[in-house]
């Protein structure tokens, strides 16, 4: 066995860690180039270790903003010192994991040669945790196969962007004979595997389609329908059987209504403010892109927390709450990190009934590594308060 897979080994074992699909482990050398990767990069990154190791480094992988994110974590690491952090992570299914990762320094003689990197996805290790201990309650009495349907019908949430993941594929990753979860499945909520997908997907596009957020022929693409005639169809049926008018198009919110629950269900980082500019609630992608994660922001202006968004931008805020919607294609702006990205917004009004506006929505897309590639990524972002 060779010095860097004792190594691995070492910690591995020290660390008590399972090397599995799930969980993230590797080895980066002080050039941030891949020494090591366990299988568990193809699901997370969409990459063999055969690709990675010995080809990639570090930056290449995570990406700018995932890397960007990371980035005084690794350099506090290559000095030594132990590091970990919380971030979210987009799978290429579309999928969103909330990963823990801790980088541990392989120091010698205080020469760090590189280090050590585990990632696990928090949400999934407390669901396992959970239905570990379901299990072994006698008293509750509850099946197997009725814990895992919780995890069947998150699967599909998961896979509502990208496409159908299969019956098959289901099975095998919650371990339950395609016949008895079928029949399971029916059971529980009185429809099949595939039609409870669908309506899913139908959710999720009546929300885009109402607020105008997307077109019935956009969503149709967005879903992979190869006719989107038969979209129209699926939609209209379901808006025929579940849906209530919607007023004007109008994004309503009364006092009853749970924003958090609104825009957390949106694939694409969101914030939600009020006439003065206050946030009410910031979705957990909003929080990643602006890099202001951990911070308690609800009841702030939008000025306290990003001051870097300018003068241009403040008059759009007042120019939307005239019920303007608005697109700003590309603004570069600074973080409070103090790093710089190029975000594209896009603004629209909420209302707390069908006349009054409450405030405004806004949409953001970093689209940094898109500037990069175009090598118009030279700008200096200007600071001025809201």
């Amino acid at each position: 066995m060779n010095t860097l897979k004792r190594k691995i080994t070492a910690f591995i074992l020290d660390n008590g860690l399972a090397d599995d699909d799930d969980a993230l482990i590797a080895y980066c050398d002080k050039g941030l180039k891949y020494r090591y990767a366990n299988k568990a990069h193809l699901q997370w990154f969409g990459k063999t270790p055969g690709h990675i190791v010995e080809n990639m480094l570090l930056p290449e992988l995570l990406g700018p903003f995932l890397f960007g994110s990371s980035r005084e974590f690794i350099a506090r690491a290559l000095k030594g010192t132990k590091q970990q952090f919380e971030c979210l992570v987009v799978l290429p299914s579309g999928e969103i994991k909330k990963a823990k990762t801790t980088y541990v320094p392989d120091a010698h003689d205080g020469v760090v040669a590189g280090f050590f990197i585990h990632s696990f996805d928090i949400r999934r290790t407390k669901k396992v945790a959970e239905t570990k201990i379901a299990k072994g309650i006698e008293k509750a009495n509850v099946a197997p196969v009725d814990n895992a349907l919780e995890g069947v019908v998150q699967t599909l949430k998961n896979a509502v962007l990208t496409q159908f993941p299969g019956i098959s594929n289901i099975a095998r990753k919650h371990t339950i004979p395609e016949t008895t979860l079928k029949v399971a499945f029916k059971k529980a909520h009185n429809t099949t595997i595939f039609n409870y997908y669908r309506v899913l997907q139908m959710d999720l596009a009546h929300q885009y389609i109402s607020q105008k957020i997307a077109t019935k022929a956009e969503m149709a693409l967005k879903f992979g329908f190869a006719n989107p005639s038969n979209f129209y169809a699926c939609y209209n049926r379901y808006t025929r059987q579940n849906q209530k008018p919607v007023s004007n198009g109008h994004i309503i919110f009364d006092k009853g209504d749970r924003y958090n629950v609104f825009i957390e269900q949106l694939p694409v980082a969101s914030a939600i403010i009020d006439m003065n500019f206050s946030f009410i609630a910031a979705s957990p992608m909003w929080l990643a892109v602006f890099k202001i994660m951990g911070a308690a922001i609800n009841g702030k202006r939008i000025s306290q927390i990003l001051p870097g968004l300018g003068k241009d931008f403040a008059k759009t805020l007042k120019s939307s709450l005239k019920a303007n919607e608005t697109h700003i294609e590309e603004t570069l702006v600074a973080l409070p990190d103090g790093s710089s990205s190029w975000i594209r917004f896009d603004i629209k009004p909420w209302y707390q009934n069908a006349k009054f506006i409450g405030g405004l929505i806004i949409f953001a897309t970093d689209v940094t590594s898109l500037k990069s590639k175009s090598g118009r990524n030279n700008a200096k972002p200007t600071k001025a308060a809201i």
